[in-house]
């Protein structure tokens, strides 16, 4: 008989054969589980209910033999047996049944045992320790259980990733990944923990969390990741990461991975390097976020540029990419000047009317031309002067789509990027002389529109008050003239670049009958952006009360008033009691409108403080109630439309032209404020660090009651 179970189980160990059945001479529970048969289940479930404590841990260790899916009808025994527990090896003893069981319910007990010391104490039917990291963490990744033992949840699940298999690392590290309470610092080392090759795709995963963390406290876990990382991909990504919370430390692994050619670089046997191999968007980010480490630690330039320059020259003689260009003025290269001058007035001739590709080298001059005003170089005004007004006078780049400019397509095509970078290196250079030159290229009916909106935002930003004042004249003098809309639309998107709230104060006049309503919302953008004075504000509020204007009026207000004008404003959306039957104006285009108007992020917008009034301005509307609800929808759509604005592309992006601040240097600037003397600035930080959903760094900075608040 022994030799027939002997065979029997040998059978079964290698795939074949019956299931084992328990010896008919030994009937013992043990004998059952060990045949995994349907009677040792049985006997293992009645011992739950026996009066005698050892018999009622014999049957929970039993359970333990059983497959999880045969043991899911058991699921409510084990937990009623855990609840009437006598004592802590026995509630132990059933908590680590129902994890064995995979019954999700029971995390939070099992978690509380293991804080205790006991839940790892349990044991199998032959005194064996039961525990297991790996199933407790998979258990718990499913898990949702209470705040205070998320930490713990935490301390598990990481404890458990280095020894977990393939198929379930990445359940674990995507559960410490959509864990809001993960740090930085926990992502990372989850990464440290993982092979590059095997777990790539986790891995990758953890470093876009620790991307959208943007935690503090994780820079030296980064640094040392970067520093010994085999993986040529992950240390560029730790780099980045590194370089995005403002940390020198990136520097020589993002100059290392500068002068990689990723061709060489990457296996092409890989199929996770793949789409790295094929395209050079690494040395692009590493390029940027270098000259964004620059731009915030100028005592480090020298140093900085030491460690670059070789490899910088190396790739950017490849192809001059804008990043390069970007790196070359941050760092004050000797060679920028001339690099620079080069690209931007390159030998290749016009495309002629038959021409049907586009020159590589204006492409570069383009950026060219916007980074060599940028150096701020005396000389480089007359090379931008020179592009600027290439196009020939007779040519018409606005109408490249119609029969009679068909054959200069392509032509069209170079006019307008010398004249838009032209117009971005003057608004770089910040020389005033440049704004009649500018003017003349707004005001050509026949340049291209784009370089016409790019030309009228520089002359704006350059403008003095006099130049300024002149081209308020001038959009007010032509309000209502129809057939200057398109000219009308292109200044007043120009000088929202930089308001002037005395000079622009006329602007008032436009939200007002027969002029056409872009013009109207433009002004209206114009007016909040700069900052209301007590006179324009009182306009605006009675203006609230004529429905054709009641939306321009209430956004200026919202962007430029005061709590008691917004209230005041927002009340118009309201049935007045003494004319009923007048029905208020719908709020949603009034919603729509101050979504589509909500300013780009520039050095100007927060240095002059309206970044941070038009955030203290939206708080306050929260509380205004209109048609019984409280008007949360002002702040949700600035958060949204904020943090959007510093997530267009990648690591460090958010670029949108001239003077435009990236996340990375809005989030320093706020961090160094919150950590001032001036409280109204700290205020203010915590506030946008709030509505950027920068928690992370609110939790570095310790700022309790910022955090809690609900993010908008």
């Amino acid at each position: 008989m022994r030799r027939v179970a002997f065979v029997s189980l040998f059978l079964v160990a290698c795939g074949g054969g019956a299931a084992p059945v328990a010896p008919a001479n030994d009937d013992t529970l043990e004998a059952h589980v060990r045949a995994h048969d349907d009677e040792g289940l049985r006997r293992a479930l009645a011992a739950l209910d026996s009066k005698t404590e050892s018999e009622r841990l014999r049957g929970l260790r039993a359970t333990l033999e059983y497959d999880p899916v045969k043991l899911a009808a058991s699921l409510d025994a084990l937990a009623a047996r855990f609840s009437r527990a006598a004592d802590a090896e026995e509630k132990s003893a059933a908590a680590w049944a129902l994890v064995h069981a995979g019954d999700v319910r029971a995390a939070s007990a099992a978690l509380a045992l293991y804080d205790a010391g006991t839940l790892s104490r349990a044991t199998k039917l032959d005194g064996s320790s039961a525990y297991d990291a790996v199933m407790f963490a998979r258990l718990l990744s499913a898990a949702t259980v209470p705040s205070e033992e998320r930490a713990t949840r935490r301390n598990v699940i990481m404890n458990a990733l280095s020894l977990a298999d393939k198929a379930t690392r990445p359940l674990l590290a995507r559960a410490l990944a959509e864990d809001d309470a993960s740090d930085g610092a926990t992502l990372v080392a989850a990464a440290e923990s993982l092979d590059a090759r095997a777990d790539f795709v986790t891995i990758e995963h953890l470093f876009q969390r620790v991307r959208a963390l943007a935690d503090p406290r994780a820079a030296d876990a980064l640094a040392r990741y970067a520093s010994h990382a085999m993986h040529p991909h992950f240390r560029t990504e730790a780099a980045l990461r590194l370089a995005e919370l403002g940390d020198l430390r990136a520097a020589p692994h993002l100059a290392w991975r500068l002068g990689e050619d990723p061709q060489a670089l990457y296996d092409a046997s890989d199929p996770n390097l793949i789409a790295h191999r094929r395209t050079d968007a690494e040395r692009i980010a590493c390029a940027r976020m270098l000259a964004e480490l620059a731009t915030m630690h100028p005592e480090a330039r020298a140093e900085l540029r030491e460690m670059t320059d070789a490899p910088l020259a190396a790739w950017y003689h490849e192809r001059p990419h804008a990043n390069a260009m970007r790196l070359l003025v941050a760092l004050e290269s000797p060679r920028a000047v001339s690099e620079l001058k080069a690209w931007a007035d390159p030998s290749t001739p016009i495309p002629g009317a038959s021409d049907q590709s586009f020159p590589e080298a204006f492409a570069v001059a383009q950026s060219a031309l916007r980074y060599l005003g940028k150096t701020r170089d005396a000389s480089a005004f007359a090379i931008l002067r020179k592009q600027l007004a290439r196009k020939p006078a007779a040519f018409d780049a606005s109408a490249l789509t119609s029969g009679a400019q068909a054959k200069g397509a392509v032509a069209g095509m170079v006019y307008r990027a010398l004249a838009y970078g032209a117009a971005e290196g003057f608004s770089e250079l910040g020389d005033p002389k440049a704004v009649p030159l500018l003017t003349k290229i707004a005001d050509d009916a026949k340049q291209d529109d784009q370089a016409r909106v790019v030309a009228c935002a520089a002359a704006s930003y350059l403008s003095d008050a006099k130049a300024r004042g002149e081209i308020v004249s001038q959009l007010r003098a032509t309000a209502t003239d129809r057939r200057r809309e398109t000219w009308r639309g292109c200044w007043l998107a120009g000088l929202v670049q930089r308001p002037n709230a005395v000079v622009d104060a006329p602007l008032v006049a436009l939200i007002a009958p027969k002029v056409d309503p872009e013009s109207r919302h433009l002004a209206a953008r114009l007016l909040g952006q700069g900052g209301l004075a007590a006179q324009e504000r009182d306009k605006l509020l009675a203006l609230t009360n004529v429905r054709p204007f009641v939306h321009d009026a209430t956004l200026a207000i919202l962007f430029g008033g005061d709590a008691d004008s917004i209230a005041k404003a927002l009340s118009a959306y309201e049935s007045k009691d003494e004319a009923p039957e007048r029905e208020a104006a719908p709020i949603e285009p009034l919603r729509q409108l101050y979504a589509q108007s909500v300013p780009v992020l520039t050095e100007d917008l927060f240095d002059s403080g309206a970044l941070a009034r038009i955030a203290r301005l939206a708080v306050a509307a929260r509380d205004v109630t209109v048609r019984g609800q409280k008007q949360e929808w002002v702040l949700q759509s600035l958060a949204y439309q904020l943090r959007q604005s510093g997530e267009l592309a990648g690591p460090g992006v958010g670029d949108a032209g001239p003077h435009s601040l990236t996340r990375v240097r809005l989030r320093a600037k706020l961090v160094a404020d919150a950590k001032g003397q001036d409280a109204k600035k700290r205020d203010d930080a915590l506030t946008l660090l709030w509505l950027l959903g920068e928690r992370a760094t609110l939790q570095a900075l310790g700022a309790t009651a910022k955090l809690a608040e609900p993010s908008p």
